[in-house]
């Protein structure tokens, strides 16, 4: 009993000393200076606050030193040692974190190609050695380079110099390889769907197989500005209608071009229409829809944009499906106001009209949807910016620590932007920094039903969007208005909030 006793005493005595004390200590001042050290070098907290966190930790820390010198204190220093370097510990992972997304989705300036080796989907060939003998269908002038560089990589694995037949466009190349005139095709990976969009191939897809594939990464010009939190700068926000590697290239279901102003905090968001027919920079003059611009890269988008409405378009932000539902289920689903009900072609949702709460596969039916709801590609484009709204909403409150290992893994490999991780860190410092609100605006350019040919299958017609350039006009209008420092006036179709 004695000895129990004893033992007792002794781990009491512990407790109440100073050796445990100063261990306690030490360990806070190393924890306090890895914390200060992390902070420091991510760069996203303002001066302001920094050197005010700063001295507090050293006040909290100098005290649980002398504390231990005092019997009366010496338990409290112990207690706010303790809790100190918990809380430090607990920033210490959120600060990781931050920086693990902007080092994951900053700096991204390559672009990759897919392009395929396709046969039928009843041929027996399986490998490249099996189709060596084939005679293979090309594109004559689009993607030439990628097809030529696919090319010599299959002469060198076959062996041989392969028999190829060139054709003018995507469909004539795919209809080459469905009535037998060519066994084999090379052919972008990303061409596939736009194939499958004419109503007379609406198969295609399903009807061939891939044999072989090789990737191609290039490097796309860096046009970012002087100072991301003083000069004026625009954003290309691009959603692609692919699950998987976020720097493949597809097409863009998603068209929004953010105009912002750090200095005044207005924002402006113009939706174009996928289907809208405009000069692509690739094309030579010739007309294509818009979504197509996104098959021959995300430089392709930003410059045809940059055209249509006569500025600089200095960033890009993309976002896939897989980044897109994995980020809405992280934050626990978003909440977003419909305009009007309906049922989604892509999952069958019944949205209804005000309030709908949604998780990543409701919310990206409902993004998707056009054919269901008023004005086709434009109300999907008001939908598409109602979602990012309502992601914006949640990202902004205290849900975002609900499942943040969660959000950082589905932010990672399913988002990019050219953006580097220091200017990225210069916005969320500015933001800290003064806490202002932003004047958010919303606009719609329009358009006209129309069948056209276009650049990507100049030999078929297809539903195009005639652009209504009076409504180019006065989106051109307002994002000078901001780049001027101007306040946004509210045309019609304009949606306005601050936040």
């Amino acid at each position: 009993m004695s000895s129990k006793n004893s033992s007792n005493k002794k781990s009491n005595s512990f407790l109440k000393s100073k050796k445990l004390g100063f261990i306690l200590a030490a360990i806070q001042a190393i924890v306090t200076a890895v914390f200060i050290g992390l902070v420091i070098y991510v760069d996203m907290v303002p001066a302001k606050y920094l050197i005010p966190v700063i001295f507090l930790l050293v006040l909290f820390l100098g005290y649980d030193i002398f504390s231990q010198f005092s019997k009366k204190f010496r338990l409290s220093g112990k207690i706010i040692a303790v809790i100190i370097t918990i809380i430090l510990l607990v920033g210490l992972f959120f600060v990781m974190k931050a920086n693990q997304i902007f080092s994951g989705i900053s700096g991204s300036n390559k672009k990759t190609d897919v392009i395929g080796v396709y046969v039928l989907k009843d041929d027996p060939a399986t490998t490249l050695g099996d189709v060596a003998d084939y005679n293979f269908g090309i594109l004559e002038t689009i993607d030439r380079k990628n097809t030529d560089n696919t090319i010599s990589k299959v002469n060198t694995t076959v062996g041989k110099e392969i028999t190829t037949t060139a054709y003018s466009d995507m469909i004539s190349l795919a209809d080459a390889l469905l009535n037998g005139e060519v066994k084999a095709i090379v052919l972008n990976s990303a061409f596939v769907d736009t194939i499958s969009d004419d109503d007379n191939h609406l198969d295609f897809a399903d009807r061939i197989k891939e044999v072989e594939s090789v990737s191609f990464t290039t490097t796309i010009e860096d046009t970012g500005v002087k100072n991301i939190t003083k000069d004026p700068f625009s954003v290309y926000i691009s959603g692609i209608d692919v699950y998987g590697d976020i720097s493949t290239t597809s097409r863009s279901d998603v068209n929004i071009l953010a105009t912002i102003n750090p200095k005044t905090k207005q924002v402006l968001l113009v939706s174009t229409p996928r289907d809208y027919y405009v000069q692509t920079t690739v094309s030579g003059g010739a007309y294509d829809k818009l979504t197509h611009a996104g098959i021959y890269g995300v430089d392709c988008s930003m410059g045809t944009l940059a055209n249509l409405y006569g500025i600089d378009v200095q960033y890009y932000f993309r976002v896939n499906f897989t980044g897109f539902e994995k980020v809405i289920d992280a934050l626990g689903g978003v909440t977003v106001v419909s305009d009007e009900a309906f049922t989604t072609y892509h999952g069958n949702y019944a949205i209804k009209q005000g309030e709908n709460y949604m998780d990543g596969a409701k919310a990206l039916g409902f993004a998707r949807e056009r054919y269901s709801v008023s004005g086709g590609d434009r109300g999907r484009g008001k939908n598409q910016m109602k979602v990012i709204k309502a992601i914006i909403d949640k990202a902004s409150s205290t849900a975002i620590l609900n499942d943040f290992n969660g959000l950082v893994s589905s932010v990672t490999g399913s988002f990019e932007t050219n953006m580097t991780n220091d200017e990225l860190t210069d916005l969320v410092k500015m933001e800290l920094s003064d806490m202002a609100s932003w004047n958010v605006v919303q606009y719609s350019v329009d358009g006209f039903g129309d069948s056209k040919t276009t650049y990507s299958a100049p030999n078929n017609h297809a539903y195009v969007m005639e652009p209504d350039m009076s409504t180019v006009e006065t989106a051109k209008a307002l994002q000078q208005q901001v780049i001027n420092g101007e306040t946004i006036s509210a045309p019609e179709n304009v949606v306005e909030h601050s936040n």
